[in-house]
């Protein structure tokens, strides 16, 4: 899930190299951003979209 071509690896590989958190930390950071992804695709009962997991809640708003 974490490589560079993966659902969430730009978000591991941001946390490793910008904001330069160690190995286990960036990797708990991703699992934890997953958890929120499934719980929100779970509640919400629409298909999975890529395109929607880093966009901001407030920006579908003003698409919509």
């Amino acid at each position: 899930m974490v490589r560079k071509t993966r659902l969430l690896g730009p978000y591991y590989h941001y946390k490793r190299k910008v904001e330069k958190k160690p190995g286990p930390v960036a990797i708990t950071a991703a699992a934890h951003k997953l958890i929120k992804i499934l719980w929100g695709w779970s509640k919400s009962g629409q298909e999975f979209d890529t395109a929607r997991v880093f966009t901001c809640h407030g920006d579908l708003k003003v698409a919509a």
